[in-house]
C-alpha cells in the first residue's frame, strides 16, 4: 500500500479539517464510546489474554512460514478440543502446522 493511497494518515487529517466542531465532537465521543466497549469486552473475556498469548507463543516457537495457515490450524484444534483441553489442542497445532524453522 503507498503512503499517498486512501486511508493514510494524510488523509484523514484532511477529512478531520473538513469537519464542524459538532461534527468532530460527535466523532471523539463516538471513539471514546468504542474503547469504553472495546474495554468492558475484553474485561468480560478474561482467557482471552491467555489465548493470545499462547497463541503468540506458538507462533514465535514455530515460525510458520504461512501465518494464516497456522492460525487457521491452531485455533480450529483448540475449537474441537474444548476449552477444557486447551493446551493439547495448542501442542497438536503446533506439531501440524508447516512453516520454516530459522
Amino acid at each position: 500500500m503507498s503512503e499517498s493511497g486512501s486511508g493514510s494518515v494524510a488523509d484523514a487529517g484532511s477529512v478531520a479539517s473538513k469537519l464542524t466542531f459538532e461534527e468532530l465532537s460527535e466523532l471523539n465521543e463516538r471513539k471514546a464510546e468504542l474503547r469504553r466497549e472495546s474495554n468492558e469486552w475484553v474485561a468480560s473475556h478474561p482467557e482471552l489474554k491467555s489465548v493470545m498469548s499462547d497463541f503468540m507463543a506458538a507462533l514465535m516457537q514455530r515460525k510458520p512460514d504461512d501465518v494464516f495457515a497456522f492460525a487457521a490450524e491452531y485455533f480450529e484444534a483448540i475449537a474441537k478440543a474444548g476449552a477444557a483441553d486447551a493446551e493439547a489442542a495448542a501442542a497438536a497445532a503446533e506439531g501440524g502446522a508447516a512453516g520454516g524453522e530459522g
